[in-house]
C-alpha cells in the first residue's frame, strides 16, 4: 500500500538513520526492509527537515516485508494506479517481489482487465512457493518462472492470454498461504525453503506454456485430461515439453482408468528425476578406468527416469495396445521398486521389438497378438528375470569385505551395459517364443531358471555366453514373421544349449564338462546335454567321471542320436529316452568291461 506523508517521512527518516548505523548488525526481528528508489547519497540530509523535504519528492509503497521508495514520476503514478486495482494482500505481493517496478510487468498489467490482473497477481504469489521437486529444478524454477510467465503472457493474443490466466489462477488456488513469520531460525540463520507439492502444478504449467510454440494447442491438449490427470502430465511437460506432448497424444483417447494409472506412474517418475544425479553418474567409466558402484546408483537420475518415460511412450507409439494392456502395465509398475521398473520396461520394449517389431506408422494390434503379449508377460512378470536383466548392466562384483549391505559392482563402459542387457533379453525372448507351444514348459519358470543359471557364471562369463547364444539366433525379420517349422529347425543349436542351461542345477559342473570335451565334439556335447532334459546333471556327472576314450565313444553315440532327431528320423522324446537308458546303464553297471561292451554294442 502507499504510505501517507507522515508514514513516508517516518520511513525515510528510518532509512536515513540506518545509513548512520550501516556498519552495525541488522536486527533480524525487523519486518521491514528499506529500499531507496533513485535517491543519490550526496543529496541526502540526515536532519528531520531534510527528511521532510525528501518526502515531497518521493513516494513509498509498503508491502508485507519490504518498503519501496521511488521518485515521484509518471512511472510512479503508473505503479500506484496498478496497485490501486488490487487488494491489500495482492499489493503486498507485487511490492515484496519488486515486480511493481518491472516495466514489462507494468506494461502487461495496463493491458489486463481488473479480473485478469488479479489472476496474474495470484499466480505471482503462488510462484513464490517453491515446488516439491528434486534437486536444482525446484530452486531454479521458483526463481525464473515469474519472469517466464510475464514474457509468455506479453506475447499471447488476448483470448489465449485469458485462458492461460484462468489456468494459473486455478493452480495458484491450490497453494496454501505462505507462513512468512518463520523467515529466520532462533539462531539467526535463514530458514531453508521447503518445497510444497501443492505448488508443483503451477510451476510445471508455467514451465510448459513458456516453452511451447503453440500455447493454445497445448491448452486444448490439457483440456482432454482431468485435474488429477493433468498433475501427472504436467510433471512430464515440466521436465521435457516434447516428451510431454507425445505422452498426451498417446493418452488423449484412452479411458479414464488408463489415463489415471499411466499418468500417476509416469508423472511420479518425472517428479523424482534429479538432474544433479545425472551429472555424477555420467562420469562413470568416462575416463576409461575401472569404476565401481552399487547397482542402484543411477536409479533416480534424470537420465534414467526420463529414459524410462521415453521408453514407455515409445511402446505406446510403436504398438497398438488396448486400454486394458496399458492399464495392466502401469498398475504392475506402480507397485515395483525402481530397479524392477527399469527391467520391466526394458524387457517389454526389447522383447516386443524382437518378436513383432516396432512400427510407429503402422503399429500392430496387440490384442490380436495375444501370444506375443503372453510371451513378453512371462518374462517381465518374473522377479528373477527382472533382477538378472537389471544386473546385466553391471560388471563383476568387487570384494568389499564383510560389509554385505553395500554391494559394489563394476560400472561398464558407456553403451556396453545397455548392449549386454539388450542381448540377454533377446536370448530370453527367443527361447520363450520357440517354446511357447510346448505343453511341458512353463515359460516363466523356464526363463527364471535360465536367467538365474546364466547369472551364476559371473558377469564376464555370463556376457560371453549370452553373446554366443545370440549369434545362433540372428534373424532379419521379427520372429512372428517366421514359421514355427522354420524356427524349430533354425534354432536347434540354440535350443540345445538353452535346454541344458535352463535344466541344470550345477552350472559349474556343466561348464567343466563342456571344457573337458575336445573342441571337435563341443557341438555334440550341447546336443546331448539338450536331449538329456531334466537329466542333464546326471549326464554331465557321467561324462566328468568317464575315462576319455569311453567318453569319446559316448559322445559319438549321442551325436548319431542328435543327427537322427535333426533329420526327423527320431523324435525328441526318443532322443531323451536314449540318453536315459545310457545313464541308467552306467549307474547300474560300474565295471569297466561291462561299460565298454555296452558302448561297442550301441
Amino acid at each position: 500500500m502507499k504510505l501517507d506523508s507522515a508514514g513516508l517521512q517516518n520511513a525515510i527518516t528510518n532509512q536515513l538513520s540506518s545509513l548512520r548505523t550501516q556498519s552495525q548488525p541488522t536486527d533480524d526481528t525487523s519486518k521491514t526492509q528499506m529500499r531507496s528508489g533513485n535517491a543519490q547519497p550526496d543529496k541526502v540530509s540526515l536532519s528531520n527537515a531534510g527528511a521532510s523535504h525528501v518526502a515531497n519528492e518521493y513516494i513509498a509503497f509498503e508491502g508485507d516485508v519490504h518498503v519501496l521508495i521511488v521518485e515521484r514520476s509518471e512511472r510512479a503514478d503508473r505503479m500506484e494506479s496498478v496497485l490501486d486495482r488490487l487488494s491489500d494482500a495482492q499489493q503486498n505481493t507485487l511490492i515484496d517481489t519488486d515486480l511493481i517496478q518491472n516495466e514489462d510487468f507494468l506494461a502487461l498489467a495496463e493491458e489486463l482487465s481488473d479480473e485478469e490482473l488479479s489472476q496474474l497477481t495470484n499466480a505471482v504469489e503462488g510462484l513464490r512457493t517453491t515446488p516439491q521437486q528434486s534437486g536444482f529444478t525446484a530452486v531454479l524454477s521458483a526463481g525464473k518462472n515469474t519472469d517466464n510467465l510475464i514474457s509468455t503472457l506479453t506475447d499471447l493474443n488476448a483470448e489465449t492470454r485469458s485462458r492461460v490466466l484462468d489456468e494459473v489462477d486455478r493452480h495458484a488456488a491450490k497453494i496454501p498461504l505462505r507462513d512468512t513469520s518463520e523467515t529466520y531460525q532462533p539462531n539467526g540463520q535463514i530458514s531453508q525453503t521447503q518445497g510444497a507439492s501443492s505448488a508443483d502444478d503451477l510451476h510445471n504449467f508455467v514451465q510448459t506454456v513458456s516453452n511451447m510454440e503453440d500455447v493454445g494447442k497445448t491448452l486444448d491438449t490439457l483440456a482432454n485430461f482431468s485435474d488429477g490427470q493433468q498433475s501427472g502430465l504436467l510433471h512430464v511437460f515440466g521436465k521435457d515439453t516434447e516428451l510431454g506432448g507425445r505422452l498426451a497424444e498417446q493418452l488423449s483417447d484412452r479411458s479414464a482408468t488408463t489415463k489415471d494409472t499411466t499418468l500417476n506412474y509416469l508423472g511420479g517418475l518425472a517428479a523424482k528425476a534429479d538432474p544433479s544425479l545425472s551429472s555424477m553418474t555420467q562420469k562413470a567409466g568416462s575416463s576409461g578406468e575401472d569404476y565401481y558402484a552399487i547397482p542402484e546408483h543411477d536409479n533416480l537420475s534424470s537420465d534414467t527416469l526420463l529414459g524410462m518415460i521415453e521408453s514407455s511412450v515409445g511402446i505406446l507409439e510403436n504398438y497398438d495396445l488396448s486400454d486394458e494392456q496399458v492399464t495392466q502395465m502401469s498398475t504392475q509398475l506402480n507397485v515395483m521398486d525402481v530397479s524392477d521398473q527399469r527391467a520391466y520396461i526394458t524387457i517389454t520394449e526389447t522383447s516386443l521389438d524382437q518378436l513383432i517389431g516396432a512400427d510407429s506408422q503402422h503399429p500392430e494390434d496387440m490384442e490380436a497378438n495375444a501370444e506375443v503379449m503372453d510371451t513378453v508377460d512371462a518374462l517381465r512378470s518374473d522377479a528373477t528375470v527382472r533382477d538378472a536383466v537389471f544386473m546385466s548392466r553391471m560388471g563383476d562384483q568387487r570384494d568389499t569385505g564383510a560389509d554385505e549391505d553395500h554391494r559394489f559392482y563394476e560400472v561398464k563402459q558407456p553403451g556396453t551395459g545397455e548392449r549386454d542387457q539388450e542381448t540377454l533379453i533377446k536370448v530370453l525372448a527367443t527361447d520363450a517364443w520357440v517354446n511357447r507351444k510346448n505343453e511341458d514348459v512353463d515359460l516363466s519358470t523356464r526363463a527364471m531358471h535360465l536367467a538365474d543359471n546364466l547369472d551364476e557364471l559371473g558377469a564376464d562369463a555370463r556376457d560371453q555366453r549370452v553373446h554366443d547364444l545370440n549369434r545362433l539366433i540372428q534373424q532379419q525379420v521379427p520372429l512372428v514373421e517366421l514359421s514355427d517349422d522354420y524356427l524349430q529347425q533354425d534354432t536347434q543349436d540354440f535350443q540345445a544349449r538353452t535346454n541344458a542351461l535352463a535344466a541344470t542345477q550345477d552350472m559349474e559342473a556343466l561348464r567343466d564338462a563342456e571344457l573337458s570335451v575336445i573342441p571337435e565334439q563341443r557341438e555334440t556335447f550341447w546336443q546331448a546335454a539338450g536331449m538329456a532334459g531334466e537329466e542333464v546333471d546326471q549326464l554331465v556327472d557321467l561324462l566328468n567321471k568317464t575315462p576319455a576314450d569311453m567318453g569319446e565313444k559316448m559322445m559319438n553315440f549321442l551325436a548319431e542320436e542328435a543327427e537322427q532327431i535333426r533329420n526327423g528320423e527320431k523324435t525328441e522324446e526318443q532322443g531323451r529316452e536314449s540318453v536315459h537308458e545310457l545313464i541308467n546303464f552306467f549307474e547300474s553297471h560300474l565295471e569297466t568291461d561291462d561299460r565298454k561292451r555296452y558302448l561297442e554294442g550301441l
